[in-house]
């Protein structure tokens, strides 16, 4: 729904600069996702806890009917003639807020789900949508009109979602994820590389897209969204088959950058039309995979859904206001830089970047193997002889840690033995029933339980729990 050939679709044809609606909408999606974070850390100096469902969706689905208002405002705006430069702008800016409010409801389901299954449940999600791509084959005027289906199926998909209790990692380990401080490097990293390759790619599509109004539907638009599907495929398998985070996206990113790099080669030789459909694929494959990396980001407890739906719409705007209105219009009216330099400059500065973290992810792999594959718990566990001794010279493992917490916990709280037990497991993101299962008691135990922990901790909520743990593990 953010891609340029949506914003296209929406605006060929109208009288007012395009140029002027494209700054608006870039310069829209920046500010909201400036005005999310400001939210974002406002909440976290008052101590709030995260956002989640199902009680949180419903505000963020009724703001997202401004996204269906304003597509169809433009709409009507063409079909009345109107050419009032205002009216579209204002338009623009509520369908901008309609987004903004659909990606922090997207952001809040995600952070639900178990952690593996994130980054390949979204890819699969890219792959479907290109699937159905074959809408674009239809008369402009008439994909300008289906735009309005974006937003809704969106905000259908939203209110149809299965909600979930809290996420849980494979091995049990739950939330926060993220103990180790390399871990936290090698997550910041693989983010970092990833804007890279997008803001490469967005500088390569620079080239010939102007926002998608140029396009003109014919049958060789079903190869470019078969180029799509193919990579997202790729993708999704990646997604599927690696154990951790930053694993998926070195590979991923390692796949960006061997195919930048050979685009910006070609381009010398061979003509655009060839080239942009890969291009296009690729740099819309790793903005979607972008929003799975940092609602996993989100997930380690650390990170609201606000700070990550602010992140995503920060990064998608300036990707997009840097190489394709806002820098090229301050450039072109200050006579400073002429806009063709920007595309080699660009894109020579996100390959370079792209490397030098491929680089260094691929150094961090190598010299901390066993982390890099999230294995310190288990071979901290099963250590003895060498392992064991070896172990003591070590730092804790997370296990170990959020257990240390524990015990500081239940002693500063005065929770009894089972009480500091049931609170453990509900930190680390067990539901009620599978602490249960774990304490071999009934759920009703459970509950009996944890309102007594709540209670004695004044607070009301498993998320303000996992927070007070969290801060408590940051504090030591």
């Amino acid at each position: 729904m953010l891609r340029p050939p949506f914003f296209g679709s929406l605006t060929v044809g109208l009288a007012p600069d395009l140029l002027t609606l494209r700054m608006a909408y870039d310069a829209a999606v920046i500010l909201l996702g400036c005005v999310l974070a400001a939210l974002s850390l406002w909440r976290v100096r008052r101590r709030a806890v995260r956002l989640r469902a199902p009680d949180s969706l419903v505000p963020f689905a009724a703001a997202g009917m401004l996204a269906v208002a304003g597509v169809l405002a433009i709409n009507a705006g063409r079909i009345l003639e109107v050419t009032a430069e205002g009216f579209y702008v204002a338009s623009i800016i509520a369908l901008c807020v309609g987004i903004a409010s659909l990606a922090l409801g997207w952001f809040c389901v995600l952070m639900q789900l178990p952690r593996d299954t994130v980054a390949a449940l979204v890819m699969g999600a890219f792959v479907v949508s290109h699937v159905f791509g074959i809408a674009d084959l239809l008369p402009r005027d008439w994909a300008s009109v289906l735009s309005a289906l974006y937003p809704l199926l969106a905000l259908v998909m939203l209110c149809l979602w299965p909600q979930h209790e809290a996420a849980e990692s494979p091995d049990g380990a739950g939330a926060p994820l993220l103990q180790n401080d390399y871990l936290r490097k090698v997550q910041i990293c693989t983010m970092v590389l990833v804007f890279a390759e997008v803001l490469c790619g967005a500088f390569l599509r620079s080239r010939w897209a102007h926002g998608g109004v140029g396009y003109t539907p014919r049958p060789a638009t079903v190869y470019s969204y078969l180029v799509s599907v193919c990579i997202g495929l790729v993708f999704w398998y990646i997604a599927r088959r690696t154990r951790t985070t930053a694993e998926c996206t070195l590979a991923i990113g390692s796949i960006g950058l061997v195919g930048f790099v050979t685009a910006t080669v070609l381009f010398a030789f061979a003509p655009p039309r060839l080239l942009a459909p890969f291009v296009t694929g690729l740099y819309s494959a790793l903005v979607v995979y972008s929003m799975a990396l940092i609602a996993l980001w989100g997930t380690d407890g650390r990170h609201t859904a606000l700070a990550c739906a602010a992140t995503f719409l920060e990064m998608f705007g300036l990707a997009s206001g840097v190489t394709s209105s806002i820098v090229p219009a301050v450039l072109a009216y200050l006579h400073l830089t002429p806009a063709e330099f920007l595309v080699p400059v660009g894109v020579a500065a996100g390959l370079l970047v792209s490397l030098g973290m491929c680089s260094v992810l691929f150094a961090m792999a190598i010299v901390h193997r066993e982390a890099f594959l999230d294995k310190l718990s288990r071979s901290e566990e099963t250590g003895a002889g060498e392992g064991a001794l070896r172990d003591k010279e070590e730092p804790p493992s997370s296990i170990e840690r959020h257990e240390r917490v524990m015990d500081l916990i239940a002693a500063e709280y005065g929770l009894t033995e089972r009480e500091r037990e049931t609170a453990s497991l509900m930190a680390r993101g067990y539901t009620a029933g599978r602490v249960a299962e774990e304490l071999v008691v009934a759920a009703s135990t459970v509950k009996g339980y944890s309102k007594s922990i709540y209670r004695k901790m004044g607070i009301h909520r498993k998320d303000e729990l996992i927070e007070t743990v969290n801060e408590a593990k940051r504090s030591i």
